[in-house]
């Protein structure tokens, strides 16, 4: 009895390219769905300032710096470097931010960067912060140093400063001295404006005869005699020649 099934050979069924072609199927269908597109790198994008704080006080032997802050719109946004354009008696300064490309929450993300000047000249500067704030609304005095050393004081090695009291405005600082026959003498408070206070914690050095490098924590409260309203800034000079930087609610 014949047979009503007839044997249809594979090559007359699948082409003898059918594995090329089917690569190249995947590989479009991949693309399309952007499962084959490599990582893409965060932008370097300008942003915004919500406020920005100026400590006076630099001389020309000091790293001058400015204080702002602003918030992020997404978790996206990391800090990026800053850019520091000086023309003469003018300060141009952009902040920038890092944008990475999702999945990211739609939470607000407030910042804090402190910007470094470097070492200025004896003058009066216009700072240009953009791309927000309006041209020479905030200005930088920088004063001539009365020595020829690092700062008019030997200032305490402080490593951070938190707000322990806003009733009595009252600062813990925190460092670490180096040295034993290093101690704290006294800690000058005087407000620079109504929104920066400036905190100078002024070390001693007495040479005994037998001082030890060991590290010797050390702690001090620091009230502040001045009234304190609103967003303030708590410029703490350090023995490093940077400063620590404290924005609080009062």
């Amino acid at each position: 009895m014949k047979s009503f099934f007839h044997v249809i050979p594979v090559s007359h069924v699948i082409p003898a390219n059918a594995g090329i072609l089917m690569l190249v199927f995947l590989g479009l269908f991949c693309s399309s769905f952007g499962f084959a597109t490599e990582p893409q790198a965060p932008r370097l994008l300008e942003v915004g300032v919500s406020d920005v704080f100026v400590p006076q006080g630099f001389d020309d032997n000091d790293n001058a710096q400015v204080v702002v802050e602003g918030i992020f719109p997404t978790t996206c946004y990391k800090l990026g470097p800053v850019k520091v354009d000086i023309n003469e008696d003018t300060i141009k300064i952009t902040p920038q931010a890092y944008f990475y490309h999702g999945p990211c929450l739609q939470v607000m993300v407030p910042y804090k960067q402190e910007i470094n000047l470097g070492i200025l000249k004896a003058g009066t500067y216009k700072l240009n912060i953009l791309p927000d704030c309006p041209e020479n609304r905030h200005t930088l005095s920088i004063a001539h140093s009365t020595n020829s050393g690092p700062d008019d004081y030997l200032y305490a090695p402080i490593e951070s400063a938190r707000v322990v009291s806003k009733e009595r405005p009252t600062v813990r600082l925190h460092g670490v001295f180096s040295n034993s026959c290093m101690s704290l003498d006294r800690v000058v408070t005087h407000s620079e404006s109504n929104r920066v206070v400036a905190i100078l914690p002024i070390a001693k050095y007495e040479n005994n005869g037998a001082c030890l490098d060991v590290l010797t924590p050390f702690h001090k409260d620091v009230q502040i005699k001045d009234p304190l309203k609103g967003r303030t800034l708590l410029h703490v000079r350090s023995l490093n020649g940077t400063a620590v930087n404290v924005i609080e609610d009062f």
